[in-house]
Formats: C-alpha cells, structure tokens, sequence
C-alpha cells in the first residue's frame, strides 16, 4: 500500500474519472468473434433463430426482426441478444414484447454509423448464406 491520499489528490483522481465518463471512451466498432466463433453462430442461428423470423425493418440506427410469438422463439431471441452484446459491445439490444399475440421484435441498434453499417454488411452475408430470409423493409 502507498501513502494515503491527500484531499487534493481524491480530488484530481475524481476530475479525472469525471472527465473520463463524461467523454465515454467509446468501444471499437467491431465484431469480436473469430471466424469459427461466427460460422458457429450462423449455424445456431440457422437451426434456432430463422425459423421463427417473419419481418426484418431497417432503421437509421439499426434493424428490428420480428418473430413469431412462441416461448421458444423468444428463449432463442433472449438467448442471442445475450450472445450478440457480448461481442458487439457497442451496441444495444432490445428484445420488445407488445401486449396481446403481437409478435416479438428484437431491436439491434447503434449510435454511430459505423455500427449501423456493420449491421447491415452482417445482414447481407447472412442473406447471401440463408434462402427464405424475408425482404428488408
């Protein structure tokens, strides 16, 4: 252990980690799976997540995927949102449930356009590897 702080070093310690929060280091836009980490998502996705896929939307920030309203739709949602905000860390997601049997919609959203973009690269592989993905709206 060092000598104790004094007031004035707590103080500057503080300015430092207000200045650090207030600037948000933000994280690399990046996917952080290596390449057999992402052909085995693909497949989970392929056998677990597409088979209850209805609607895709394109936003500004982002995309919402719309799926069939079944408890095992929503675990496989719930389970990839998980997944996907370990490695785009970057980015938020947002599984939303509406009142009455509407469907499920998962919400993959960025605040830069970069991650928007990467979104929509990632898409497009996917469209290129899956027959039956319905249109981008």
């Amino acid at each position: 252990m060092g000598p104790p702080q004094t007031d004035s070093e707590t103080e500057e310690t503080t300015e430092t980690e207000r200045s650090i929060a207030s600037t948000g280091d933000l994280p690399d836009i990046t996917c952080t799976l290596t390449e057999e980490q992402a052909d085995r998502r693909m497949d989970w996705v392929e056998e677990n997540l597409l088979p209850y896929l209805q609607d895709i939307k394109r936003h500004d920030d982002g995309f919402s995927f719309v799926f069939e309203r079944t408890p095992k739709a929503y675990e496989a949602i719930a389970e990839v949102a998980w997944k996907e905000s370990q490695c785009c860390s970057w980015a938020t997601f947002e599984i939303e449930i509406p009142p009455g049997d509407e469907p499920i919609t998962w919400h993959e959203r960025s605040e830069r356009n970069e991650g928007s973009e990467l979104f929509g690269d990632a898409l497009e592989k996917m469209r290129g590897e899956f027959e039956g993905l319905p249109p981008i709206e």
